[in-house]
């Protein structure tokens, strides 16, 4: 069965998260069997010319060249990587030449699209700009796009395929399309293989996945830090800043008697190296699309802190949950770092729970629908 990841011409420069989800997607289905392309599309007057993406497995999952330990005193410059890739010319018509046409995005759906092909499916990443274009005239063009897109996917009767139970729920609320369903829990195509061996060392130390974000704790989490200082030999930290300059400096100010090591960028394999020797991710996300980084930790045998909230509270696997009481959450996360943990066991439960298999077979049944 051949299928077509239908993309935007900038795919490898926007849309971080959309994008991993959809090179997880084609990258567990090539090892599935199926044959998939990356194809995108140029306007040219009313018609619509395609192109084939193609590039290596390594750069397609790898995001950065190499990891960077950056300075808390430099705001860092975006991040901006590109793999090598080669473009072949499709023509202005790939009509029956994919049995499955998948859609990435609902903002790439326009009228002169037209592909012909036995089953189309859009990927649904989330209705948050149709939220907002109520509350912010400057994202109503984004949301327009977004909404558009919906609509025409279900004028065509596509298979409206979520990236989460809790947004397949709010599409079906808004659009109620005939074929629809969501993913089970998917890890980041990186993490396929990546395995947690008995006896790894553990340091006393904790992790920040992307923490420079309101939403996903910034304000809380130097308090954390500090309390925990005299337990912690190093905490490490990943990510990007998604928030004003201003508070990424209050964030370091707040930590200076801590040992950090901040990532700006870093590779794959150095992630999960940093994740297998941490004891604890800290992840008081107050909200999730994904919760990919939970799902990162576990798999490779690191416990997490996270919110009492969905869908962090059901992706943690014996973790610590955080209540209002700052005190008792610390020495819950005190006791835990003390604890003698079989960690190689939370990573083999870890791999049972968000298990590549029921992807697959979720995919083989919607892929084999009439």
């Amino acid at each position: 069965m051949r299928i077509a990841f239908i993309v935007q011409p900038d795919w490898l420069k926007q849309h971080f998260g959309v994008r991993n989800l959809f090179i997880s997607i084609f990258s567990l289905l090539k090892r599935s069997g199926y044959q998939c392309d990356f194809v995108f599309f140029r306007k040219h007057g009313v018609n619509c010319l395609f192109y084939k993406v193609l590039l290596d497995d390594e750069d397609l999952i790898e995001n950065v060249k190499y990891s960077v330990i950056h300075s808390s005193l430099k705001f860092p410059e975006p991040l901006v990587y590109m793999p090598n890739t080669y473009c072949q010319f499709l023509g202005d018509n790939i009509d029956n030449q994919y049995d499955v046409v998948l859609y990435t995005n609902p903002w790439i759906l326009e009228e002169n699209l037209a592909i012909q092909a036995k089953k189309h499916i859009l990927l649904c990443h989330d209705i948050v700009a149709n939220k907002l274009s109520f509350l912010d005239e400057r994202v109503f063009h984004w949301a327009f796009l977004h909404n558009d897109g919906y609509k025409y996917a279900k004028k065509h009767n596509m298979h409206f395929l979520s990236n989460s139970e809790k947004t397949d729920k709010e599409i079906c609320d808004f659009y109620h399309p005939i074929h629809h369903s969501f993913l089970p829990p998917l890890m980041p195509a990186s993490f396929f293989d990546a395995m947690y061996e008995k006896n790894a060392k553990k340091e006393n130390a904790i992790i920040l996945a992307a923490p420079f974000d309101k939403r996903k704790g910034l304000d809380i989490i130097p308090e954390y830090l500090n309390a925990l200082k005299n337990e912690l030999d190093t905490v490490y930290v990943f990510g990007q800043p998604r928030c004003s300059e201003v508070d990424w400096r209050q964030f370091w100010q707040k930590t200076t008697n801590l040992n950090i090591k901040y990532f700006s960028s870093i590779k794959n394999e150095d992630l999960i190296n940093l994740y297998k020797k941490s004891k604890f991710l800290l992840f008081p996300s107050l909200e999730e699309g994904l919760g990919i980084p939970l799902i990162e930790a576990q798999i490779c045998g690191c416990r997490v802190v996270t919110t009492d909230f969905p869908p962090m509270n059901k992706l943690a696997i014996d973790g610590i949950l955080l209540s209002d009481n700052f005190s008792h959450n610390i020495i819950q996360i005190r006791n835990a770092l003390q604890q003698n943990y079989n960690y190689k066991n939370l990573a083999d439960e870890a791999r049972k729970k968000f298990s590549l298999l029921n992807v697959c077979n979720h995919m083989d049944k919607i892929l084999g629908d009439e």
